[in-house]
C-alpha cells in the first residue's frame, strides 16, 4: 500500500495547530475498545511489522527514571485485548522482553523524530507556516511523495548528499526516513545535517523558497 493511501485510509491526525501536533496515529475500529484494525481472533496480521507500542505491550514506560537513570516500566494488567501472547506459558524479565521484541532498534530509529518534535524551536509556536507543516508531513509520513520530490527535482544538484545515501534511499524506506529527519533538522532548524553545494547557495535560494511553498 502506498504511503499516501495508508495515510488516508488507516490514519488520522493526532492533533492540530503546531507542527509538533501535526502527527498521525492509527485509525482504530469504532467498537467498545477502539480495537486495532489489524488484530483478528487469529492474531495480528502485520505481526512482523508491528509498531513500537505493540512490541512493548503489556509493558508501558513510566515518566520517571531509576536512581541510576534507567527507564522504569509498569505492567498493563487489563486483559481485554485478544493478544495471543497471553496464552504462552513463559515468564519474561523486562530485559528479556525488550530484547526479544527489538525495542532497542525501534528506540534508535525514533530518536531523531523525538528530537524534532520536542525541539524548543517548535514548542510553543501557535501559528506554523503551512509550508513547514507540509514539509514535516511528507518527510515523515508520505515517503513515496518525498522520494519523488528528491529524485524528480534538482535537489541533489543543490545539496551535498553522500553517494551511498542517494543509492540507499532509492529503494530503502528506512534509510529514506532517516534522511527525512536530517532534512527536517536542516530546513526547520538550520542544523548542520546537510549542506549546500558551494556553487548552488546564492544562485538557488529563491528557487528553494519557491519549492518549499509548492510542497
Amino acid at each position: 500500500m502506498r504511503s499516501g493511501r495508508l495515510r488516508s485510509e488507516r490514519a488520522e491526525a493526532a492533533g492540530s495547530g503546531t507542527v509538533n501536533d501535526s502527527r498521525f496515529m492509527l485509525k482504530m475500529k469504532e467498537d467498545e475498545y477502539k480495537s486495532c484494525p489489524f488484530l483478528t481472533p487469529e492474531g495480528c496480521i502485520i505481526y512482523e511489522d508491528r509498531p513500537w507500542s505493540c512490541r512493548m505491550y503489556p509493558l508501558e514506560t513510566v515518566p520517571r527514571k531509576t536512581k541510576r537513570g534507567a527507564d522504569k516500566f509498569s505492567l498493563i494488567t487489563e486483559n481485554n485485548i485478544p493478544c495471543l501472547g497471553f496464552e504462552q506459558d513463559k515468564e519474561w524479565t523486562v530485559t528479556e522482553w525488550l530484547k526479544d521484541q527489538g525495542i532497542t532498534v525501534y528506540n534508535k530509529k525514533s530518536q531523531p523524530f523525538m528530537e524534532i518534535t520536542s525541539s524548543k524551536n517548535l514548542l510553543g509556536e501557535e501559528d506554523i507556516e503551512p509550508a513547514k507543516k507540509e514539509l514535516f508531513y511528507i518527510s515523515l509520513y508520505d515517503l513515496d511523495r518525498f522520494r519523488r520530490h528528491l529524485f524528480e527535482s534538482r535537489f541533489f544538484s543543490l545539496f551535498n548528499v553522500e553517494k551511498e545515501v542517494i543509492e540507499r534511499i532509492k529503494t530503502d524506506d528506512e534509510e529514506l526516513l532517516d534522511f527525512g529527519a536530517r532534512w527536517l533538522k536542516f530546513s526547520l532548524f538550520g542544523e548542520n545535517t546537510i549542506s549546500f553545494k558551494d556553487d548552488a547557495l546564492e544562485k538557488n535560494m529563491e528557487e528553494l523558497d519557491r519549492r518549499r511553498e509548492n510542497l
